[in-house]
């Protein structure tokens, strides 16, 4: 990186430098051409060269080229992007003269008056509500990245490594950004939209109310899981002087599933405006979020992680669950109830035989139904014909719905956590999830660890499917994910195995 004292950056003068972070460095120049002082941010990758690396360097000047389109009074406005040979490729934007939120709240002991956090979080609502509109997303909204001017306006910073939302620029599993204000989608490498953007916003603003993160730990591990997994303490319980309409939109905008957050920026912006205002959010107000038919959607989408459990088991419930597998735990568990899923099957099987060989039969209709020892096994796989309906008669209503054919796929987990939760989705559809309980084994006869053999045995529609398996435990600050895919065949049953390697607990599975 360039020097205070190195005189210029291409064609720009180098005056000061204004500060070093993560990605960079920023400095105060002049552009000889106008005579106008403007910012520089050099980017670089700790360790490596950055513009010795084409993906690097094609990512860099796409994401700034979408950047340059943004024109908006609470956005920096990026001028130009170049490459220097020494210092790799640098961006050229708005200089703001001013504080960045988070020397501000420093400066005030971490806490801001209500009514200039209320302010500061609607400018940049609306702000953030113009850039989504554009198709471009931050995805590293921090105050940090937040420059506060002497007459109290909030500018965004920073958007030259932001992603456009319609193109995928950044590879399966990497995350950027700061791990205490990213969604919970981030955390687990999941798509982002606009409402990742909102929910960092939600965390800022929780912080100027309260002069407390809504997420700590003293790691990033640990600040990852509660992301994910816990709920902050709301902010009227820390600042009782709030206005009690604020817990709404915090808790809103922090929510972990995006369907139940805001839906934009704007959105945001009136709810903030009301209360500063001194009455009720109009989108509280208006019934559920506004509108029925929003109401409708964000109840009927099903809630992630431990909004699952929560919502669709209760805790009496999982309580029998864990108690039931309880029981069944063992080295040889997984045969007894893979034997009495296939009882419980040919049971069902049976009966609906039964009852389709006993039924009357409609007036005016033919039917043959063929005998058990009269059927081949290549008839018994396949599909039933359709049935014919009479010329002049019009088909029964109730079509039956065709029978998803399942196949039971055994889990064996060799996990070193005392307790923990796995969780698996099938295709993104939450399919199973159970409590590990560890047992301590020794080890080398001196040192012990705790494993989890067998965690039970899921149901996988038969064909080709994407699994992706998670692991977090409480105790241990963990959260891991892996994604593993593979045909599942109705009579070659396959084995799901979990396992973790090295200090770190590596995790990976795979399909036997």
């Amino acid at each position: 990186m360039p020097s205070c004292d190195r005189q210029r950056l291409g064609r720009y003068e180098v005056l000061a430098e204004l500060g070093r972070g993560a990605m960079g460095t920023v400095y105060q120049a002049r552009d000889p051409k106008i005579d106008r002082l403007v910012a520089i941010k050099t980017i670089s990758v700790p360790g490596t060269q950055a513009s010795g690396q084409p993906d690097f360097r094609e990512r860099f000047f796409r994401e700034a080229r979408a950047a340059g389109r943004l024109s908006h009074p609470g956005i920096v406005t990026v001028y130009d992007v170049e490459e220097d040979p020494e210092t790799g490729p640098y961006i050229v934007m708005e200089y703001v003269p001013g504080r960045t939120l988070d020397q501000l709240l420093s400066a005030e002991n971490q806490r801001l008056s209500p009514a200039t956090a209320l302010d500061l979080t609607e400018q940049l609502a609306r702000a953030l509500h113009y850039a989504h509109s554009q198709c471009i997303i931050h995805r590293d909204v921090k105050p940090a990245n937040i420059i506060v001017t002497e007459d109290g306006r909030a500018k965004i910073a920073d958007f030259g490594i932001a992603k456009l939302d319609l193109t995928q620029f950044t590879a399966t599993g990497q995350v950027f950004g700061t791990p205490s204000y990213m969604s919970p989608e981030q955390i687990e490498g999941e798509e982002v939209d606009a409402r990742s953007d909102l929910f960092s916003l939600g965390v800022i603003l929780y912080s100027m109310l309260t002069g407390y993160r809504p997420f700590q730990g003293n790691s990033a591990a640990t600040i990852s899981y509660k992301l994910v997994y816990k709920d902050p303490v709301p902010v009227t319980a820390l600042n009782s002087a709030l206005p009690v309409h604020l817990d709404y939109v915090v808790s809103r905008a922090l929510a972990k599933s995006p369907a139940q957050r805001y839906r934009s920026g704007h959105e945001m912006a009136l709810d903030l405006q009301d209360i500063e205002a001194g009455s009720a959010p109009r989108s509280q107000a208006g019934g559920a979020h506004a509108g029925a038919a929003d109401q409708t959607r964000v109840q009927s989408a099903l809630p992630k992680d431990t909004e699952w459990k929560s919502h669709i088991l209760g805790r009496k419930n999982r309580r029998g669950i864990r108690r039931i597998y309880t029981l069944l735990h063992g080295k040889r568990a997984w045969l007894t109830v893979l034997g009495l899923v296939l009882m419980g099957s040919a049971a069902v099987s049976y009966r609906m035989y039964r009852r389709a060989s006993t039924a009357p039969m409609a007036s005016n209709t033919t039917a043959t139904v063929s005998s058990p020892e009269e059927l081949s096994p290549a008839s018994q796989n396949a599909s039933p014909p359709a049935a014919t309906v009479p010329v002049g008669r019009v088909a029964a209503p109730n079509v039956p719905t065709p029978t998803v054919v399942k196949t039971a796929v055994p889990i064996l987990v060799q996990s070193p956590f005392a307790t923990a939760t796995i969780s698996i989705w099938v295709d993104d559809k939450m399919a199973y999830q159970h409590q590990l309980s560890g047992q301590t084994k020794k080890r080398m006869w001196v040192m012990k660890s705790a494993e989890s053999d067998l965690s039970g045995i899921m149901s996988v529609p038969v064909g080709k499917h994407l699994l992706r398996v998670q692991i977090a435990s409480e105790r241990d600050h963990y959260l891991g994910v892996v994604r593993v895919d593979g045909n599942f065949d109705a009579h070659a049953h396959r084995t799901l195995s979990v396992s973790f390697h090295g200090h770190d607990h590596q995790m990976s599975a795979q399909l036997n």
